[in-house]
């Protein structure tokens, strides 16, 4: 017999889905996923630079896989590679002119997306959402450290 939280979790993991697909394909028009979307929008927000540990740890994706991607859009013109201010041994990451651009066309026809949809949904459902959301990702976190 299926639980309430099965057909709850069920529920929820496959609007989770349909989600990402959603926004892979928005994306892939831009020749992106969601990966790499996530690490030029990071570096988009800090035009600073980042190093790309803290990309891999902000993005939650490994350090090589970030090196991979890094390398990729280095090719494309999109990001160059600096010294950190702090440790010449350590490199920022910043956005190209280009790579500027580039990122933030699709950033600005996403966020109206997200904002028209947004709009659509109530303030106490969205806080709800959020609420359940943070708590889940907690508690999941808490057990899975447990050894569980």
């Amino acid at each position: 017999m299926e639980t309430e939280s099965r057909k709850f979790l069920d529920e929820w993991f496959d609007g989770w889905r349909r989600t990402d697909l959603l926004y892979d394909r928005f994306l892939k028009r831009h020749g992106l996923n969601l990966t790499t979307y996530f690490i030029l929008e990071l570096l988009y927000r800090h035009p600073e630079g980042v190093e790309p540990a803290v990309i891999a740890e902000k993005v939650f994706v490994l350090r090589q896989t970030v090196t991979v991607v890094l390398n990729e859009f280095e090719k494309r013109g999109f990001i160059r590679r600096c010294e950190s201010l702090e440790d010449h041994r350590r490199k920022r990451i910043l956005l190209t002119k280009s790579g500027r651009a580039f990122i933030g066309e699709i950033c600005s026809e996403l966020a109206a997306i997200e904002e028209e949809t947004l709009a659509e949904i109530p303030v106490e459902i969205r806080s709800a959402g959020l609420e359940l959301m943070r708590r889940f990702a907690g508690s999941f976190g808490e057990i899975m450290e447990r050894g569980k």
